[in-house]
């Protein structure tokens, strides 16, 4: 927990009248601000205190930030620089250049985060560009294998960190490769799109999804770690195959199945790597014994 009685008053002196300054707790609530923060924001400091940075970022981006300020607490020292859009008062967002630096008490031990947020030179448009192609598979615009094991290792590290579980699903299509060979990979192409319409459709807002490659998608359920709450999300995931996919192709409908196999954290690893192997061991358990979504 961040003590409150050993951050700063006094915010780190700086030159640049387009750098705003925060000091953030280890919750990620903005402490103090600088006076150039509230142009940034477009709202008075006042509104800002005590808001998180997870309600001021941008949701795409907010993920990358976690990675970052995860590994950070995990470590105890460092900083790390990212592009990254907040949202204004107005509704709309900026994007800034974050560096961010934990820092430690008189005793040698962290205790706050200093922030500096600067708006960017570079234009809107090409920052969100480039920001799609790195996060995001331009198929199923569900985000990338880099991405979704990303925030499997930072929801490892924030359930170390916090004592909070969480589950992981992995899952691959059944009868997908006979539809490509048949129908070409337009039809596939399509298929893998309208299965990603789905399940993102039956997540809930915490929740994350990517593809891993092919037809094999990764769901992080965040906050679900108990038993039967993971149990209860398969069984929504498994719902989205109980529909035919129509039209692929003229005057017909794709019955398809999935496999599907489940992770608890801690309960069936402790690490990344344990978690992954295990949730893709059932898996495959599930698709040798013949069961299907």
């Amino acid at each position: 927990m961040t003590r409150i009685a050993e951050i700063p008053t006094i915010l780190p002196a700086h030159d640049d009248d387009r750098t705003g300054i925060a000091i953030v707790s280890f919750e990620g609530r903005l402490l103090e601000l600088s006076p150039e923060i509230a142009p940034i924001f477009q709202t008075d400091l006042s509104a800002l205190r005590n808001l998180t940075f997870h309600e001021l970022s941008h949701p795409d981006d907010l993920l990358r930030d976690e990675v970052l300020f995860e590994k950070l607490l995990e470590e105890g020292t460092g900083s790390y620089s990212m592009l990254k859009r907040y949202r204004r008062a107005r509704g709309d967002y900026i994007w800034t250049e974050l560096d961010v630096t934990l820092m430690c008490d008189t005793r040698g031990a962290p205790s706050h985060f200093v922030s500096r947020i600067r708006p960017t030179d570079i234009r809107n448009e090409t920052l969100d560009t480039l920001h799609d192609r790195v996060t995001h598979d331009p198929l199923t615009r569900l985000l990338n294998r880099t991405m979704i094991l990303e925030q499997v290792a930072t929801a490892v590290r924030r359930g170390r960190r916090l004592g909070q579980g969480f589950g992981l699903i992995m899952l691959d299509l059944n009868g997908f490769k006979a539809i490509n060979d048949s129908h070409g990979h337009e039809a596939g192409d399509l298929l893998l799109a309208r299965v990603a319409q789905r399940l993102r459709a039956a997540l809930d807002t915490p929740d994350l999804i990517g593809r891993l490659g092919g037809d094999e998608f990764a769901v992080i359920l965040r906050g679900t770690g108990d038993e039967q709450a993971l149990r209860h999300r398969q069984k929504q995931i498994a719902a989205c195959f109980e529909q035919p996919f129509t039209p692929l192709y003229p005057g017909h409908a794709v019955d398809l199945g999935a496999s599907i196999g489940a992770a608890s954290y801690p309960r069936d690893g402790a690490t990344p790597s344990e978690l992954l192997r295990h949730a893709d061991q059932a898996m495959y358990d599930c698709k040798r014994a013949g069961r299907s979504a």
